[in-house]
């Protein structure tokens, strides 16, 4: 499965929509962050998810989201609310955002965190 975690850039659905189409065998379907029909994942799935990114957000920590407008989510925020994933899940997580592997303020990257 393959999640735009963006509000503000169809740029970002775009390159999620297109990767779900050009190789749905890898990324499965695509869906908006907020979308009310996500289903849960299944436990080996691999999650994929495309957003903006900053080194910096509010607290010092690393944050996804989008560009223009106030969304974005820490990754502790992301683990909090991603209630797709399954007792047990061992897929990976996959995180295409700028800047998610740079050390944040307290020394680790968005994706470390996650």
């Amino acid at each position: 499965m393959i999640i735009a975690a963006c509000t503000d850039d169809r740029m970002v659905e775009d390159i999620a929509r297109d990767a779900a189409k050009g190789n749905h065998h890898v990324f499965g379907e695509w869906y908006n962050v907020f979308d009310s029909d996500i289903p849960d994942l299944r436990p080996t799935e691999d999650l994929f998810i495309v957003a903006h990114g900053a080194a910096f957000g509010d607290e010092g920590q690393p944050v996804i989201g989008s560009k223009g407008d106030d969304f974005y989510l820490t990754a502790r925020d992301l683990n909090k609310n991603l209630t797709i994933l399954p007792e047990g899940y061992s897929g990976g997580v996959y995180v295409y955002a700028c800047l998610s592997a740079t050390p944040g303020a307290g020394g680790l990257s968005f994706v470390e965190i996650l």
